[in-house]
């Protein structure tokens, strides 16, 4: 059993800070806290069977499971490995459970004077199926033991929460939900990252597009939504909240730049005068900052901007016209790519030459494998491997297509395309001004070479 140290969070011999049955106030929240997604958070076990909570130290503990098997049942890590499935079901889905599992974060909220007031948010891990008077439970748990000072909000960790509470009084519970507590924050980290860059602040769609031919790769774009097409830029600040699912997020992760939502950004940017400036641009987890640098830096292209792409040539080979559900994946060099992915999937989707359940089958240890998971998900426990096979093809079937069609060899593009002096011209000329650098012209080209295309004859 751990012994419940000082309530100031002052370490143990081993360094370790963790408090056991202490109220919680906000300087023993900071000393025990670690910080995710740019808010600082605690992790805290509830024990019902000792009627006791106890308060995590991020550092030591990342994990509530090793920490109760460890620490408060006295188990190994072998034992508990050799048993994980069981004992998570214990902890996480069991209606009769010893254990709550949570995590207060702590954030902050504008009021009407300007000040900002601190406020904690409870949350289970999404795994978590508590019913709505296990939910309550745990939250009047916790907000008995925290500082009265601090208000306390329940945050539903899945659409089961949301359904549960929605039988429970919000007087009882008090509760906010993650796209409200999103839309709260003033800074938000999207995409990690750093540049160094001009600031182009665009507070309207109009006003980018009057700039946009412009934008290049040393510009940091800022605007309350950048347009789906934005240019590879050095970095995005969105000035409205959205979604770290959107497009332009997307963008930002595969071309490795610094994307994140500064609400405030108006303000800083009149306050310094930082529009068309040059600055440093740093999206972290736990601080989203813009600050002028002295004097414009000695840039280099980027890798990315001097990278020359590579084209595998394509198999010219003669070739049929085959069906789609004909074709695998090494048939890309004579069909394409897109065309041989969708034969894969309609061979996957095909029970009589592909296997379901082959992913479950490989070993995951401490599990031999994670066959009893698919026989739980398809209603078949205890099955056979064969009948969990059948199972998972006739499940597939039911909620899965793959579309028809037929694919075109690229022997077929290859006669097209020279059927046409027009056409071998139009090429020429797009090969040339890419060639050249001359992005001016490209666009013009590009869509001269498409009309073109579109009205020259299939031979």
């Amino acid at each position: 059993m751990t012994l419940a140290l000082d309530a100031t969070g002052a370490p143990d011999a081993a360094g370790d800070r963790t408090v056991v049955g202490a109220n919680l106030s906000l300087p023993l929240f900071r000393a025990l806290s670690g910080v995710l997604a740019g808010h600082p958070y605690l992790k805290v076990v509830v024990d019902r069977a000792e009627d006791t909570w106890h308060l995590l130290d991020t550092r030591v503990h990342p994990f509530h499971v090793n920490y109760i098997a460890t620490r408060i049942l006295g188990l190994t890590l072998d034992e508990l490995d050799a048993d994980l499935d069981a004992f998570n079901a214990s902890v996480y889905t069991d209606p009769e459970r010893r254990f709550l599992l949570g995590v207060l974060s702590l954030h902050t909220d504008e009021e009407a004077d300007g000040d900002e007031r601190p406020f904690l948010v409870l949350e289970t891990t999404e795994a978590d199926t508590m019913h709505g008077a296990l939910l309550e439970e745990f939250y009047g748990y916790v907000r008995g033991r925290v500082d009265g000072r601090l208000p306390l909000l329940l945050k539903p960790a899945n659409h089961g929460q949301e359904h549960e509470l929605s039988h429970v009084s919000e007087t009882r519970v008090p509760r906010i939900l993650s796209h409200e507590l999103f839309g709260n924050r003033t800074r938000t980290c999207l995409n990690p990252g750093e540049a160094r860059g001009r600031l182009r602040y665009f507070r309207t769609l109009a006003e980018y597009e009057g700039a946009a031919r412009e934008l290049g790769w040393s510009d940091i774009v800022a605007m309350p939504c950048p347009p789906d097409d934005v240019p590879r830029v050095a970095g995005i600040i969105n000035t409205a909240p959205i979604t770290p699912l959107s497009h332009t997020n997307v963008l930002a992760s595969g071309w490795g730049i610094p994307n994140a939502i500064v609400r405030d950004l108006d303000d800083v940017v009149r306050r310094e005068g930082l529009d068309g400036a040059w600055v440093r641009y740093s999206a972290q987890e736990d601080a989203v900052t813009v600050e002028r640098l002295s004097r414009a830096p000695a840039l280099t292209k980027p890798a990315w901007h001097q990278q020359r792409i590579r084209l595998e040539a394509p198999l010219l080979e003669d070739a049929p016209v085959l069906a789609l559900h004909r074709l695998r994946g090494a048939d890309r060099d004579s069909y394409g790519t897109k065309a041989a992915n969708l034969g894969e999937l309609h061979h996957v989707l095909d029970s009589r030459t592909a296997d379901l359940t082959a992913f479950y089958a490989r070993p995951r240890p401490p599990r031999p494998d994670l066959l009893g998971h698919l026989a739980a998900r398809l209603g078949e426990p205890g099955a056979s491997r064969e009948r969990l096979r059948a199972a998972a093809a006739a499940q597939v079937a039911q909620t899965v297509r793959a579309p028809e069609g037929v694919a075109l060899p690229f022997r077929l593009h290859h006669l097209f395309l020279t059927s046409s002096p027009a056409l071998q011209q139009g090429i020429g000329k797009l090969k040339m001004a890419l060639e050249l650098e001359a992005f001016d012209v490209v666009d013009s080209l590009a869509l001269s070479l498409q009309q073109l295309t579109r009205a020259t004859p299939v031979p």
